[in-house]
């Protein structure tokens, strides 16, 4: 009789309980579905707007509109690794937009010297986050660019707002973002290619660069070599090794190959090690093997280059003009973007070690920009090694594709 008594005496208490809980449920669920109704897209005319056939130099206009134009709309979608937004300006341009950080209302995360990090925290940096890829995405454009490649379109940051960046998406996470008081989010402008076509490159092609069998190519299968050739050296100086899949081969709507999706670059911090030659053996089909699978423990790397590309990246590193030098080039090139000096806006992790050399905690935390200037400049000597190495053992007629008297 007294359980019964005290579970009378506690009903009530435990029913407003519920019915505040009940009430507290409806109340979210019904401002959810107002919410949901209002949300209602801008629907504008495909035909209205600018999406970009061919990458070239002449995109100022796309810069100009990233950075400065007025934001009509933003869609949120999801493929791939990393989310992504599509966003319109009033001008018509069409932006894929990848977040650079976690979204948070302040970044815990402190910014370290390399050179202040111990020789096993320096050899086991790698990048973190791995789905927050603009930063890499900037960066990478302002290297294509200053190396002489141009392309890859041009990549812009910007801070958008939350309440513009959620506006439209009907899921929960929109909602509650919409509730929350409004933030900056960094993010990488990426310009809408109106046709992407797959652009993998094929054995044959790979038979000719690695200089392993005799193979004869045809004129326009020559150029497709040497834009191969250049691709594999791009990606080995950014440390990009997605390019062994098949998915970031890509071309724009005339055919041209481009350097595309940099958002998984850097991926072992400043400077690489010994295994990034790797990504000289191109995708995981020339070595043989499936998507999934892992490495081999060797490959054949390729020993073709255009001289003019080879040209341009001895001049970087032999010249007395600091003015011609990567770092003041990059750090020079980077200045115009609004997110200056990006570099420091990625996310790495190293180890922290006990007296006795065990790991105990893992850090995040951001690198100081300019040590990714001179770490380039380490990656682009470490290439001529290689470039050197397959001279002295095919001759510059083999290796130069652009030779006066190549040969195959």
């Amino acid at each position: 009789m007294k359980n019964n008594s005290r579970i009378q005496k506690y009903r009530p208490k435990i029913l407003c309980h519920h019915f505040c809980l009940f009430l507290f449920l409806f109340s979210v669920f019904f401002i959810y579905l107002i919410d949901y109704i209002s949300v209602q897209p801008n629907f504008i005319e495909f035909k209205d707007l600018k999406k970009v056939d061919k990458v070239d130099t002449n995109m100022d206009d796309w810069i100009h509109a990233f950075t400065k134009g007025r934001i009509s709309q933003v869609n949120y979608f999801h493929k791939g690794l990393a989310k992504k937004f599509e966003v319109i300006f009033e001008s018509g341009h069409v932006a894929s937009a990848k977040p650079i950080a976690p979204e948070q209302f302040f970044d815990n995360k402190k910014e370290v010297k390399f050179d202040k990090l111990i020789g096993k925290q320096q050899r086991a940096l790698r990048r973190a986050e791995w789905e927050y890829q603009g930063f890499s995405e900037i960066t990478g454009y302002h290297v294509d660019k200053i190396l002489g490649f141009h392309k890859k379109p041009p990549i812009v940051g910007r801070k958008i707002s939350s309440k513009i960046l959620y506006e439209n998406d009907e899921s929960w996470s929109g909602f509650f973002n919409r509730l929350l008081p409004g933030y900056e989010v960094e993010m990488a402008l990426v310009p809408w290619i109106s046709r992407l076509e797959r652009a993998i490159p094929r054995i044959s092609i790979k038979n000719y660069l690695v200089v392993n069998k005799s193979v004869a190519l045809t004129s326009s299968a020559l150029f497709e070599a040497s834009e191969v050739s250049d691709k594999l050296v791009f990606d080995y100086i950014i440390d990009d090794h997605d390019t062994q899949g098949i998915q970031n081969w890509k071309a724009d709507g005339t055919g041209q190959l481009l350097h595309w999706d940099s958002g998984l670059g850097w991926r072992d911090g400043p400077f690489s090690h010994s295994s990034c030659k790797d990504i000289l053996c191109g995708t995981k089909e020339w070595k043989g093997i499936g998507h999934h699978d892992p490495n081999p423990p060797e490959c054949e790397r390729i020993c073709r280059f255009r001289k003019s590309t080879i040209d341009r990246l001895k001049h970087f590193l032999d010249t007395n003009d600091k003015t011609q030098k990567i770092p003041y080039l990059l750090d020079k090139s980077l200045k115009s973007d609004p997110l200056y000096p990006v570099f420091n806006l990625g996310i790495f992790r190293y180890y922290n070690y006990d007296n006795n050399g065990k790991r105990t905690t893992i850090e995040l935390s951001h690198l100081h920009h300019e040590i990714f200037y001179y770490g380039l400049e380490t990656r682009v000597a470490t290439l001529l090694e290689h470039v050197d190495e397959c001279i002295d053992k095919h001759g510059e007629d083999r290796v130069y594709l652009d030779h006066p008297d190549h040969r195959v």
